[in-house]
């Protein structure tokens, strides 16, 4: 019975440590260096990753991001997936799953679309630009998971948006 209760003790006191370590705070320079990585890709010249790093550096800090979050950043294939890690550093990205997320961005994207005027192809283009940027995240974030299946009502509040979004893009592209 002793040698149980010892062994119960001991295994909460690792627990317990455990979870004390993964709290502790993050190297902030190693989450600086990744997600200026994310920011200006990891061939950038040191003169232009200083001043973006430092100011990442700054962000961890003042958000006291953990061991663990800074190592799930470490891990991580994109800003989309960091912001998975710590939502908290990335206020424009809405970190969410399931087509209710999908569904959602999508009719911002489309909102952003309609809100460009007839002919205006750099607002158009910018748009398509954000897009391009969210699907490739979304892609790299969810690498070899499989899809959940979507709603027939999904589907088709999906093919409403999708129908608005392209109406308005061919509205920007063209001169009226």
């Amino acid at each position: 019975m002793k040698v149980l209760f010892v062994s119960v003790v001991v295994a909460v006191g690792i627990l317990l440590l455990a979870h004390m370590v993964g709290r502790l705070p993050a190297d902030c320079d190693d989450v600086a260096e990744q997600l200026t990585s994310f920011a200006l890709g990891n061939y950038a010249e040191l003169e232009d990753r200083a001043p973006v790093a430092d100011g990442y550096r700054a962000v961890c800090r003042r958000e006291g991001v953990t061991r663990d979050e800074g190592a799930c950043i470490a891990m991580a294939k994109s800003r989309y997936a960091a912001a998975r890690c710590a939502p908290r550093l990335f206020p424009d990205i809405t970190v969410c799953e399931g087509s209710a997320c999908m569904l959602a961005r999508m009719k911002q994207f489309a909102a952003q679309m309609c809100a460009c005027g007839p002919g205006d192809r750099p607002c158009a283009d910018k748009v398509n630009e954000q897009m391009t940027t969210w699907g490739k995240e979304m892609a790299s974030a969810h690498a070899g998971e499989r899809s959940p299946p979507i709603s027939p009502e999904d589907i088709e509040v999906m093919t409403k948006i999708t129908t608005r979004l392209s109406e308005c893009m061919t509205k920007a592209y063209t001169m009226q």
